[in-house]
């Protein structure tokens, strides 16, 4: 595709994407892939996931193949996911790939025991430096090694960025896909870094309800060093939306599946409400990916602006969140079951039923319901047919 050309199909989805989530009527509803391994098993590559994982030139191929297979309006997955080239070189032991069982798998582990938390919140980086380190590569404190591995490890992270970028400049210039947010690092709240980071989903679960004390420390030091400075550059950027990308800002959320609504009220809500609130404020719009569920969060959210809020949908039903978030507009929808083991035309009737009681008026982008990871997430004939119908559907 000419370069002139690709331009402007970006700008058209990239507008069309912005319309969708202001709540403003469109002329067709934006598809968006959720895929991610399925990329690999769906390929005329024929690769396994390790062949994959380690052949950037390869990834390219495989994602090329997916859009001009399918032509989504946006690749949530441009090949680049699972870095496992990086962690191969650092001899990471928490993640592995599984070919025979065709999955990536993460060992849930932590780098910083409960009673440790202090310790931690006093000096963060002296802490990850002399224990969280070591306790996370077997090789850290061993001299002999530690300075090749690192430096083989600086070396695999150059040439992922590179492959970073040049996929990027492939789906932007030969095939028109817009950026999903600003370039600007949102602020994390301080329990999803506990979680992701520092101890794991066990040890989070564990130090909320063992000497809370101990955790609060923690996440103080941590909304000192990230959330609060992110937060204030945020508020200096001129108001209004970046007609440039799909949304001003995304983040992902993750532990409020572990929480009760005391916990959430302490945790995670006061921080969290801080963003939108800035965001919303600034005339700005925020795509929030709930892996898991979030309807019985409901009573927080509805206070906000139309077109503030977009929720990407893993496990709630989107013809329920509709009626339970009516200012909030819905990514997701097409079911992976219904996908990978379903009829064509089961695949079907779901989706014109998607469109024309969710996207009628704004509001809706279809995408999958799950991160499309394993092969029985779909099938070829039914993501084809899906497509072509959402592509040709008319509002």
């Amino acid at each position: 595709m000419e370069l002139e050309k690709s331009l402007s199909i970006r700008q058209e989805r990239t507008e069309l994407i912005r319309k969708a989530t202001r709540w403003e009527k469109v002329e067709r509803i934006p598809h968006f892939s959720m895929f991610q391994l399925w990329q690999v098993f769906d390929s005329d590559t024929h690769c396994t996931l390790s062949e994959a994982m380690k052949d950037y030139d390869l990834m390219e191929r495989i994602v090329r193949e997916h859009q001009e297979r399918y032509n989504f309006d946006f690749l949530v997955n441009t090949g680049v996911r699972n870095p496992f080239l990086v962690y191969e070189a650092l001899e990471c032991k928490s993640y592995n790939i599984d070919d025979d069982n065709e999955a990536i798998n993460h060992v849930d582990q932590w780098y910083c025991e409960h009673d440790e938390l202090e310790e931690m919140a006093a000096d963060y980086w002296k802490f990850i430096w002399e224990k969280g380190m070591a306790k996370k590569y077997e090789w850290w404190t061993d001299p002999e090694r530690s300075f090749d591995i690192i430096q083989n490890a600086i070396n695999a992270r150059n040439e992922y960025f590179a492959f970073v970028g040049k996929i990027s400049k492939v789906c932007k210039e030969e095939y028109g896909l817009p950026s999903y947010c600003r370039p600007v690092m949102p602020p994390m709240i301080p329990i999803e870094n506990i979680f992701s980071y520092v101890r794991g989903f066990k040890g989070m679960a564990l130090d909320m309800r063992r000497e809370p004390t101990k955790l609060d420390a923690l996440l103080d030091t941590l909304a000192d060093m990230n959330f609060h400075p992110a937060l204030e550059g945020i508020k200096k950027l001129e108001p209004g939306m970046d007609m440039s990308v799909c949304w001003d800002f995304a983040t992902t959320m993750l532990c409020q599946n572990f929480m009760n609504l005391k916990q959430w009220d302490k945790y995670y809500w006061p921080l969290f409400k801080q963003f939108i609130d800035v965001i919303e404020s600034k005339a700005m719009t925020f795509s929030i990916f709930t892996e898991g569920a979030i309807m019985r969060f409901k009573d927080y959210f509805n206070d906000y602006k139309k077109g503030t809020l977009t929720f990407m949908l893993e496990m709630d039903d989107p013809f329920e969140f509709r009626k339970e978030f009516p200012k909030c507009a819905i990514l997701g929808g097409m079911d992976n079951v219904l996908l990978g083991g379903g009829t064509k035309e089961e695949c079907l009737n779901l989706a014109k039923r998607l469109c024309e009681e969710l996207g009628g008026e704004g509001g809706y982008l279809m995408t999958q319901t799950k991160i499309g990871t394993f092969r029985a997430d779909g099938k070829r004939e039914n993501v084809l047919a899906v497509s072509e119908f959402v592509q040709n559907y008319r509002c």
